[in-house]
Formats: structure tokens, C-alpha cells, sequence
């Protein structure tokens, strides 16, 4: 049996910036079995358009070794025209939360950030408002600043004066895998290296009208093979209270290590509505035709006061052609609670 606590603090400071502090505890009733974590932020804004973001967390758990610090540090500069942001995160090998989630440890994340705005008259004869060329680089390392894995974005979109916007991205990925990967049961990404270029072209109307659609077209590679991907997507408010968002996605993929080729089709429908302005209900329900596999997810959520929540998870997984396999159901409650000093 074990118990956990978590507590955060939080106090602005000069005018339009604050510092906070979270402390967390899981202490089993087993001697020796406990994982705490204790931290700091900060976040910092200067001359209206600079702001400097920052926060510094250390672990303590019994047998950990390899550092036990997580922290990251963020600059940047947004104004109507320009936007730039810089950023690193760096999570030692045993940082743990068990309160939280840790995506991936013994990392050292680097983020780019940087892209305009120019509005020139010309675009509006063209029904344009807005020319945004941009790009986004993620590079994780290893904490010897070795690249391990790069996800980035070189992008161009126009943004529709009726709103809406049209955009195409070119999206170079690298990633090093230590361990094969299963990306289905009968098909495994052997260990390596791997880089490949995705290309991506995306159309989407107006979201604020009562009936909204986007179309994303992707090719390219695809770890050492190639992909052909389409989704769209619709959107439907009846309401200002209800949102029904249903879309399909069909992925074509071909490999040559493993040699295989396979075609998955996911389904999706999410809908959302708003009881009063503090009291919301969310669903979000998918089918993976090619493994046969259904997910739902039902999420209430209740403001009970400002920064504080109730929520209520539901989360079923389901494989529709294997009825001997027991559905994965579970549900989740969390309290959070603001304390202002």
C-alpha cells in the first residue's frame, strides 16, 4: 500500500511575472519505498514582447545513482511581427516522478523556435491576410551531446482573411533506435539509424463557423521505407455549447527492413460540451481497422474555483477480433486545489 501528496505554491512578482514551488511525495508502507520530488520555477516577462521561462526539479528515490535533476530554461521574443523562442531541457538518467510522467530520461532536449508575420496589402487581392514562414527544430541528445533523435518543421502558410489557412511543411526526422521497434504486432524496426523527409500539405476552412473541415496530405519516407498518408477531417457545432469533431486517416506504408507493406485506417470522433463556463464533458473515441483496436476516453471536468479542478477519466481499450483478450478499463480521479498566499 502506498499514499502520495502533492502540493504546489505560486506568488507573482513585479508586474506581470511569478515564481512557484511544487513538493511531492509517494511513501509506500513498505520501509525504503518512497519517491519525493521538490522544485522551483519562474517565469519572467520584460519590455512587453521578452519573456524568460525556467524551472529546476531534483528527485530522490532509494538506489538511484546516475543524477537525479530535471530543469529547463526558455527565452523568448514575441510581438506582432516576429516570433522567437530558444529552449532546453535537461532530464538526468534517474530523475523520477511517480506523481507525474516522465516521457524519456537521460536526454537533453534543444528547441528552436522562429518564424514572421508579414501582412502586405497585396495578399488581399488574393483573399489572403497573413504570410507566415516558420520552422521548428527539436534535437534530443544524449547527455554527452550526442543527437539521438530530430524532429523539425520548415514551413510556409497563408492564413485566409475569412479565416482558415493553407500550409506546406517540410518535416526532416532522424532517430536512433536502441531497441527493436514494433510499430504492429507482426512487423519490428531492427536496431539503427534512420533519417528521412516527410512532405505535408494542409488545408483547413474557418473552425469558428458552425461547419469547419481540413485535409492533410502526407508523403515521403518513412524510417527506411516510404508512406502515402491522407486525413480528413470535419467539424460541426450545432451550439456554442456542443462540438463534434469526426475524422478518418489511411496510412499506406512500405518497408524494406523488415520487407513489408501494410495499410492501417484509424477512425475518430470527439465531442465536446459545455455544460456552464467551469463544468465541461469531453469524449474521444478511435478505431485502428488494421489491428482491430478501439480506445475511448471520457473526461469531466469541473472548475470548483479559479485554478482548481476536479476531473473524472474513463479510458476502455478493446480488441474487437480477439475476445480473449480482457478490455483495459480504468478510472481516474484527480483534485487540484490553488492556494493563494
Amino acid at each position: 500500500m502506498c499514499a502520495g501528496a502533492a502540493m504546489s505554491e505560486i506568488g507573482d512578482v513585479l508586474r506581470n511575472s511569478d515564481v512557484g514551488a511544487i513538493f511531492m511525495n509517494r511513501q509506500s508502507t513498505e520501509a525504503g519505498d518512497y519517491n519525493r520530488v521538490v522544485g522551483a520555477d519562474a517565469n519572467f516577462r520584460f519590455l512587453r514582447y521578452l519573456s524568460w521561462n525556467s524551472f529546476f526539479v531534483k528527485s530522490q528515490t532509494p538506489g538511484a545513482e546516475a543524477g537525479q535533476l530535471a530543469w529547463k530554461t526558455s527565452l523568448g521574443w514575441e510581438d506582432n511581427f516576429h516570433h522567437y523562442q530558444y529552449a532546453v531541457l535537461n532530464v538526468d538518467e534517474d530523475f523520477q516522478a511517480d506523481l507525474g510522467f516522465v516521457r524519456r530520461t537521460g536526454v537533453r532536449k534543444h528547441f528552436v523556435d522562429a518564424g514572421i508575420r508579414p501582412r502586405p496589402l497585396w495578399l488581399r487581392k488574393f483573399g489572403f491576410l497573413e504570410f507566415h514562414p516558420h520552422n521548428r527544430l527539436n534535437r534530443y541528445t544524449d547527455l554527452d551531446n550526442d543527437e539521438m533523435t530530430r524532429n523539425d518543421h520548415w514551413a510556409a502558410s497563408l492564413f485566409f482573411e475569412r479565416g482558415g489557412f493553407i500550409e506546406y511543411a517540410v518535416e526532416p526526422r532522424m532517430d536512433t533506435l536502441i531497441a527493436p521497434f514494433d510499430i504492429r504486432p507482426d512487423v519490428s524496426i531492427p536496431v539503427g539509424g534512420y533519417a528521412w523527409n516527410e512532405y505535408q500539405l494542409t488545408v483547413e476552412t474557418d473552425r469558428s463557423r458552425m461547419l469547419s473541415g481540413s485535409l492533410t496530405l502526407t508523403n515521403g519516407g518513412f524510417w527506411d521505407g516510404t508512406q502515402n498518408a491522407q486525413r480528413l477531417a470535419v467539424v460541426v457545432r450545432p451550439s456554442y455549447r456542443l462540438l463534434i469533431d469526426v475524422g478518418v486517416q489511411r496510412n499506406d506504408i512500405a518497408l524494406r527492413t523488415p520487407t513489408a507493406s501494410f495499410t492501417t485506417n484509424l477512425l475518430t470522433a470527439r465531442t465536446a460540451y459545455s455544460f456552464s463556463t467551469s463544468m465541461f464533458l469531453d469524449a474521444l473515441l478511435q478505431y485502428n481497422t488494421d489491428v482491430k483496436q478501439f480506445n475511448a476516453n471520457v473526461r469531466f471536468n469541473l472548475i470548483h474555483r479559479p485554478l482548481s479542478d476536479v476531473f473524472v477519466v474513463y479510458n476502455e481499450q478493446q480488441f474487437t477480433d480477439r475476445p480473449d483478450v480482457v478490455a483495459g478499463r480504468a478510472v481516474i480521479v484527480k483534485y487540484t486545489h490553488m492556494l493563494s498566499f
